[in-house]
């Protein structure tokens, strides 16, 4: 896919599952990464920090959860890769 960034939460799975099954077919790895915003940050906050710039790095939110999933991203970078999103340390 060619869409990146932020998907209103049925395109997001719809997208999602589509990747996920490609993925497999490829044996391509993937993420997917679900968490809150930090304390003192809502939501929209939270979206706009995040700074995707690949093709298939799509991310959506409910009122409670950020849902991020890293498309061909090993799980040995994966926290590396979401500090690089948001720009910086994310707490343990």
């Amino acid at each position: 896919t060619s869409l990146r960034g932020y998907q209103p939460p049925s395109r997001f799975v719809r997208e999602v599952n589509a990747l996920v099954e490609r993925a497999g077919t490829l044996n391509l790895p993937f993420a997917l990464v679900v968490g809150t915003p930090v304390e003192g940050m809502d939501m929209l906050e939270a979206l706009k920090a995040l700074r995707v710039t690949r093709a298939g790095d799509l991310f959506s939110a409910d009122n409670t959860h950020c849902y991020v999933f890293l498309n061909a991203c090993q799980q040995a970078v994966v926290l590396a890769t979401m500090e690089r999103l948001v720009g910086g340390s994310l707490p343990s």
